[in-house]
């Protein structure tokens, strides 16, 4: 799984975070939440237009 993201420091968290969160699901449940990286695309699209 690929993904964008704005690579400055909030964007590292919240990639961080998010990616966390999803890898703690899978090692509860054994799959990955299909939504896991919608806040990532989200935060992305938001900021990226601040340009």
């Amino acid at each position: 799984m690929l993904q964008d993201f704005i690579a400055d420091g909030e964007g590292q968290t919240l990639n961080f975070e998010t990616i966390s969160r999803s890898v703690s699901h899978f090692r509860e449940y054994g799959s990955v939440p299909d939504d896991c990286l919608d806040e990532i695309r989200v935060d992305m699209k938001k900021r990226s237009r601040r340009k």
